[in-house]
């Protein structure tokens, strides 16, 4: 019997983390059908074969999906979760657009993956992964419920899972979404114990349900980052919003009085324009430091700089996080890393990989740090970064990982 997998998805592009997970289900499954809202931007990144199917809904599905999703919040499920948040928080156009959206992804999704399970669940074992703990979990427990021998897992990550980022967590279908899954795998140890005291205590059953995976980043070979003596490099990459703070780093080197220093940061987002501002005015007050803000670039042009330029070390200022995929990253080209612990960011960043701080950080403290690894010795260096691409290696290389968690599923216990 052949053995396939569905995955649920409803952004505009393949993340990261989802594109070395196809690289890796093409080991463990017969067919691959990627199912989104539309189709990705990015199917180019994916080294498409015959048992690859990206499928979405017509302009007309589409349509119709947003229509019943209207009639949907009348669903008992649905409803419940919704007056009760409305009744908690206070709001109502807001709290009623969220459902609706929540809704309409559903009713976008879930046909398409239906159809394709009718077609195929005679002649093959199904597995449907949601890409996140959102809308595509719901789609994906509403299908184990319809095909009770079909297998349902969610991924679970961040901001759809922790009340810190989001408030509604708790009224988007928690125990439903439990009690029909298989499974659902947490990228963090910390990230779960972060969830459940978030939506409060959940039945003995559901808990048991869950699993730590880490995902990992996916590396083809085994080339570390360049060292050059000559220069100091630190580099950032994340979305330019405020819980990046890169504000902190912005003030550290505008008092920075040491060697010449180069600051890249890979990323846009909404204050990118201000930042390029205040890069400017540090520069010209301070001949010392030198900042650039490249833009948002692709994830393999990520991966070819971190190759190819010389970076001392990788810095994340972040007041929230889940498990930085960025860290991650930075840490297989072995470049050691400078992290504010929050979030599951102790589980990457340590004594072996680099820096962990306090979240309270200041700019004067992260001057300090940089400082103390800029005059350490190169045989120090140069032994920290070979420690932070084993310890990459050892605990977050995606196709050991991802091998891991498919594995993982394939023993989970069917909950019919």
């Amino acid at each position: 019997m052949n053995k396939s997998l569905i995955i649920l998805n409803q952004q505009p592009l393949i993340p990261p983390f989802m594109l070395a997970a196809i690289t890796a289900a093409e080991n463990a499954y017969d067919d691959i059908y990627y199912v989104n809202t539309k189709y990705p931007n990015n199917t180019n990144a994916v080294d498409k074969t015959a048992r690859i199917h990206f499928v979405h809904p017509s302009k007309l599905q589409n349509a119709c999906g947003f229509l019943i999703s209207f009639f949907s919040l009348f669903k008992p499920v649905v409803f419940r979760d919704m007056v009760k948040c409305i009744r908690d928080k206070k709001e109502f156009f807001h709290i009623i657009k969220l459902f609706l959206i929540e809704q309409s992804v559903h009713h976008r999704i879930f046909p398409q993956a239906k159809k394709i399970i009718k077609q195929i669940e005679e002649n093959s074992e199904v597995v449907v992964l949601s890409t996140w703990f959102d809308a595509c979990a719901y789609s994906a427990a509403t299908l184990k419920r319809t095909f009770p021998k079909a297998k349902a897992v969610s991924l679970a990550h961040s901001y759809e899972i922790l009340t810190i980022r989001n408030p509604y967590v708790p009224y988007r279908h928690v125990k439903y979404k439990h009690q029909f899954l298989d499974g659902v795998f947490f990228i963090s140890h910390i990230i779960r114990d972060m969830y459940f005291s978030g939506v409060g205590q959940l039945p003995i059953q559901f808990v048991e349900k869950t699993h730590v995976c880490y995902l990992g980043t996916y590396k083809d070979n085994d080339k570390l980052n360049p060292l050059d003596n000559n220069s100091f490099n630190i580099c950032t990459c994340s979305r330019v919003v405020s819980l990046k703070r890169l504000d902190v780093l912005m003030e550290a080197l505008r008092e920075w009085n040491h060697g010449n220093i180069n600051w890249t940061h890979i990323g846009d987002g909404p204050l990118l324009e201000g930042y390029k501002r205040a890069a400017l005015e540090v520069m010209e007050n301070n001949s010392k430091v030198h900042i650039d803000f490249v833009g948002r670039i692709s994830n393999d042009a990520v991966k070819a700089y971190y190759a190819d330029h010389p970076i001392d070390i990788f810095v994340n200022l972040s007041d929230i996080e889940g498990l930085p995929i960025s860290i991650m990253e930075a840490i297989s080209y072995g470049i050691p890393v400078i992290a504010t612990d929050v979030g599951g960011t102790r589980e990457i960043v340590n004594p072996q990989t680099g820096y962990l701080i306090d979240a309270d950080i200041t700019p004067s403290m992260v001057r300090e740090i940089l400082w103390n690894y800029e005059k350490m010795p190169l045989e120090g260096k140069d032994q920290l970064r070979k420690n932070a691409f084993d310890y990459w290696k050892t605990n977050f290389d995606a196709k050991t990982n991802l091998k891991i968690l498919f594995d993982q599923i394939d023993n989970l216990a069917t909950s019919n």
